[in-house]
C-alpha cells in the first residue's frame, strides 16, 4: 500500500510539471549563461532566479557588453555550441505554438523573450519561463539576434516564424548555480 501511495505521488508531481527536482531546503532556484560572440566582442551574462511560491514567475536579468541598439533574444531548445550558436534550435517551444508573437501576448512560445536594448533586459514577472520540471530552461541555450524581434506583426513568413529575428550573434548556455553571489 505504501509503495502504491509513493507511486502515485511521484506521478501527480511528474504529470503537473513538478518533477523531483526540488530540495525542501530552498528557498529559490538560480541559474546563469555566460553570453560570448564568436569574436568576443559582445559578451556578459543573463541571470534567471524562481522563487519557492505559488505565482512561481522568474525574474530574468541580462547585462551584456558590446551590443547597442536592439536586438531579439529567445532560449533555444538546446545548449549545444559544437557549432556555435547555430547549434542551439529553435526558440524553445514545449507547447507547440505555430506562430510567433510578442513575449507579450498571450500564448507566445515560452523561449521568446523580446528585445535586449542597449545590453540591459529586465523582466521579473515571466510566467513562461521555470527553472523547475519538465519545461525547464536549465541546459537550454539563450540566443541574442541580429536584428529587433518585431513580436510576428510584419505580413511576412520570417515575422511569423521568429519575428523577423536574424541571425544569431552571440549565446550560452543556462547552467543551475548555487544563488544570487554567482552573479560575478
Amino acid at each position: 500500500m505504501l509503495f502504491a501511495v509513493y507511486v502515485f505521488y511521484i506521478l501527480t508531481r511528474c504529470l503537473f510539471g513538478e518533477g523531483l527536482d526540488t530540495s525542501p531546503n530552498e528557498e529559490s532556484r538560480y541559474a546563469i549563461a555566460q553570453i560570448r560572440s564568436a569574436r568576443g566582442d559582445i559578451k556578459g551574462f543573463i541571470w534567471f532566479e524562481q522563487k519557492f511560491t505559488p505565482s512561481r514567475h522568474c525574474l530574468i536579468h541580462a547585462n551584456i557588453t558590446g551590443i547597442p541598439g536592439e536586438h531579439g533574444i529567445a532560449i533555444a531548445d538546446w545548449g549545444n555550441m559544437q557549432n556555435g550558436c547555430e547549434s542551439m534550435g529553435y526558440t524553445f517551444n514545449p507547447d507547440r505554438i505555430s506562430k510567433h508573437v510578442s513575449f507579450n501576448k498571450p500564448m507566445h512560445r515560452v523561449g521568446t523573450l523580446g528585445n535586449i536594448i542597449d545590453g540591459m533586459y529586465e523582466d521579473a514577472n515571466n510566467r513562461y519561463v521555470t527553472l523547475f520540471g519538465r519545461n525547464s530552461v536549465i541546459g537550454r541555450g539563450v540566443v541574442i539576434f541580429e536584428n529587433r524581434d518585431d513580436g510576428g506583426d510584419m505580413n511576412t513568413i520570417e515575422s511569423r516564424f521568429d519575428g523577423n529575428v536574424g541571425k544569431a550573434i552571440a549565446c550560452g548556455i543556462i547552467g543551475r548555480v548555487a544563488g544570487p553571489s554567482d552573479r560575478s
